[in-house]
Formats: C-alpha cells, sequence, structure tokens
C-alpha cells in the first residue's frame, strides 16, 4: 500500500511540473500536412497559444490539425486560427510569417478506453475543500460501482477515479462534481483542464472549457471566525466553542452531484445558478436569473413530492401553488414569500422602483433561499448561510439550521 501511494505521489509530481511547463514558451517543429516548420506554444491572457511559422494560404483551414515534436515530446494539437502575423527579429532584418491561434485540445499518446483517470483544475482559492468540507483532505465519492476522489494539490483541484472506467463517464462525472462544487463554494472551475491515465508512461489529454467564474457569495462555511467582522467575535466564539456550524459530508455532496449528472434540468438549474453567482454579473442579471433558477426547482420538486401535495394545490394560485410545492421540502417565512412574489415583476422587466441597496438585497435573499432549498433536498443536516441577515443583522439569523426546519420524511436519496 505505501509503495503505491509513493507512486500515485510520484505521479502527481511529474504531472503538476508537465502542466506548469505549459505556463512558459515551448518550442518544436510542427507538420501540417506535408508543411513542416518551427512552431511554439505560449500563453498569452492566460490562453494556450499556438504561432507556426508558415502561412499556409488563403485557403488555411480554421481548425487546423497539427503534429508538433518538442524533445522526446509528439503530440497532436487542434486549435482555432485567429490571425496571419509578421515578425521581424531584430538585428538581422529578417521578417517571419507566422500563423496564431489558440489551442483547444492536445493528445499526448491518448486513448479513451477503460482506465484510471485524473484531471486537474486551476483553482485560485486555496484550501478550497478545508473551507467547506472541514479537515478531510481527500473526498471520496460513490456513484454505484464508480469512486472517485477529490484532493487539492499546490493550486489545483484533482479529480480521480480509483475504479477503472471509461473516459466519457469519468468525464461526466467530473462535471456534475465541479457544477456541484460550483454551487457549494462559489467557485465553478472550468477554463481548461489537463487529463492523465494511468499508464507506463504519460498519457494526457489537454482541453478548454467554457469559461469560469468566481463569487464571495457560497453556501456554507463551517468555521464561524471566517464571518468574525460581521457577526461579532462573542457570537463567532459561541459557534465555535458549541461546535454549531458543520462541514459539508461526502455523502450529502455526492447526493448532490448525482442529481446533477441523473437530471438534466436539475443541472441546468445549478450551472444558470453558478454564472449568474459570478462576481462579474450585474444584479439584473442576478436577480432575473435566480428567479429562473426558483422555477426550474419548483417543477423539479413537484415531480418529486406531487403524491404528497394537499388536494387545494390543484386550485390554488401559482404563487400559493409555489409555496406548498417548497414546504414539502422546507419552511418557507413570510419574508421569503415576498420575495418570491417579485418574480413577475423581473419577469416582465417592471423593475424602475428597484435600485440599489434594495436590488442588492433581493439579491441576497433569492440565493439564500436557493442555498436553503437544494440543500434541504438533498438532505444536508447542517446550516446554511442567510447572507441578508449576515450583512444587515441580527447575527443570530446569519445562519439557518436546515434539520430544525426540514421535513424529515422528504429527504431526497439517490
Amino acid at each position: 500500500m505505501k509503495a503505491r501511494e509513493k507512486k500515485r505521489d510520484q505521479d502527481i509530481l511529474a504531472e503538476i511540473i508537465l502542466i506548469k511547463g505549459f505556463g512558459q514558451e515551448i518550442s518544436g517543429q510542427g507538420s501540417y500536412g506535408d508543411r513542416i516548420a518551427p512552431m511554439r506554444l505560449l500563453r498569452m491572457n492566460g490562453a494556450l497559444v499556438f504561432q507556426f511559422d508558415d502561412i499556409i494560404d488563403e485557403k488555411f483551414k480554421k481548425e487546423p490539425v497539427f503534429t508538433m515534436t518538442s524533445g522526446d515530446d509528439v503530440w497532436r494539437l487542434s486549435g482555432r486560427t485567429t490571425a496571419h502575423r509578421t515578425s521581424v527579429k531584430k538585428g538581422k532584418g529578417r521578417a517571419t510569417r507566422f500563423t496564431e491561434g489558440k489551442v483547444d485540445e492536445i493528445r499526448s499518446a491518448w486513448n479513451s478506453g477503460k482506465g484510471h483517470y485524473r484531471s486537474y483544475y486551476h483553482c485560485g482559492r486555496k484550501n478550497l475543500l478545508y473551507h467547506f468540507f472541514g479537515r478531510q483532505r481527500v473526498l471520496s465519492l460513490v456513484f454505484g460501482k464508480d469512486v472517485l476522489t477529490v484532493e487539492e494539490e499546490e493550486e489545483y483541484l484533482l479529480i480521480s477515479s480509483t475504479t477503472a472506467l471509461t473516459y466519457q463517464r469519468f468525464n461526466d462525472l467530473s462535471y456534475a462534481i465541479l457544477v456541484a462544487m460550483g454551487f457549494i463554494t462559489g467557485e465553478f472551475l472550468q477554463d481548461e483542464v489537463f487529463t492523465f491515465k494511468a499508464g507506463s508512461h504519460i498519457r494526457f489529454l489537454y482541453h478548454t472549457l467554457r469559461k469560469g467564474s468566481s463569487s464571495i457569495y457560497h453556501a456554507l462555511l463551517w468555521n464561524p471566525y471566517g464571518y468574525e467582522g460581521m457577526i461579532g467575535r462573542p457570537y463567532a466564539e459561541k459557534l465555535y466553542k458549541q461546535n454549531t456550524l458543520k462541514p459539508l459530508d461526502p455523502e450529502t455532496f455526492t447526493r448532490l452531484a448525482k442529481l446533477v449528472l441523473d437530471d438534466h434540468h436539475f443541472k441546468y438549474a445549478l450551472v444558470l445558478f453558478n454564472d449568474a453567482n459570478a462576481n462579474t454579473q450585474s444584479l439584473l442579471i442576478r436577480n432575473n436569473c435566480f428567479f429562473a433558477v426558483i422555477e426550474v426547482l419548483r417543477k423539479n420538486f413537484f415531480e418529486a413530492h406531487k403524491a404528497k401535495l394537499p388536494n387545494a394545490y390543484f386550485n390554488a394560485g401559482n404563487m400559493d401553488k409555489m409555496k406548498m410545492v417548497f414546504q414539502q421540502v422546507t419552511t418557507i417565512s413570510a419574508e421569503e414569500m415576498k420575495t418570491l412574489n417579485l418574480r413577475n415583476s423581473f419577469a416582465h422587466g417592471d423593475v424602475k422602483n428597484i435600485e440599489g441597496t434594495e436590488m442588492m438585497a433581493i439579491m441576497m435573499k433569492q440565493i439564500s433561499l436557493i442555498y436553503k432549498l437544494v440543500l434541504s433536498f438533498v438532505g444536508f443536516d447542517g446550516h446554511v448561510i442567510d447572507h441578508y441577515h449576515l450583512r444587515y443583522g441580527p447575527a443570530k439569523k446569519a445562519y439557518v439550521n436546515l434539520t430544525a426546519i426540514r421535513p424529515v420524511s422528504n429527504i431526497i436519496t439517490p
């Protein structure tokens, strides 16, 4: 066992060194069809870019595929042409014309058959797992017969398969984990990924992903001192000494990821939530998207609990129906209903009198309600953050105890 762990640690170190190598300029020879020319890979504004020292002609493919050799490495590289450029070397007066483009994919001795895979996603937040999952160094997530682990090494989040599976299955499970992770932590890790397949030599696949996002809002935090400046040191000390706040357990997180994997509408809701939750989004976009997320959750929860709804549901108005559905999962306060009643105002663009602080307050109330609904639905026995009360008080309302307000009989399990 120790020898196996040592080999794994050595492999991870070698893989991280390889990944970091792509942060520097890499030179070699490239071939495209019957043309061979010097070629470079380099980073420009964070993106991986190729430069091929030849201009094919006006018929040059927009999405070319190259073979690049650098030292002992041979890679199959594909991307998108963005420009034809000319460079002049200083002192020599010699011009070089080259084709430039963004790299979409790199393959090195790659095959997608059954095996053990490990993917690396760059994470800008240190100790991500610690802040949300506690002192567990490695999360073990069980999806039927498939077992995946999640851990951190340096600035990367690693997702690994401990059971042999196809690359497609591994990729589907990894995406579900990342969507669920983005929902919980506010860090939707995307942009690019390096995936390695276990074997006698390094086999890897690099490819670009959709744009990732980061947010100051997240579902929970088990260390109350993280918000000491908002709730006050005495209350933070009380919560800490009483061990009130709990980290998210792997079993609950797995249920959340499994819903993303198995339910297209639920995945849509959480991806939309992650996109809207980005720090770069405006309050208007956030609020409109969060109302859309809530509507998708209503439909999802209705399907899960329609057999338990009272007969009065079918003759009720739309907002009363929404309340009845959500009450199958958790309690809904009068304040939360007031927020939900603003749905039509945003849907029809009637927001001319909603500005500034009020727009911010609505956004924080929505995001808190969504966290409360989703984590109640998957059976989390802990507290979620109420971001409105965290910032505006009272401090005792900053954390919502889901166990105390959830109908226990209605927990959804995979």
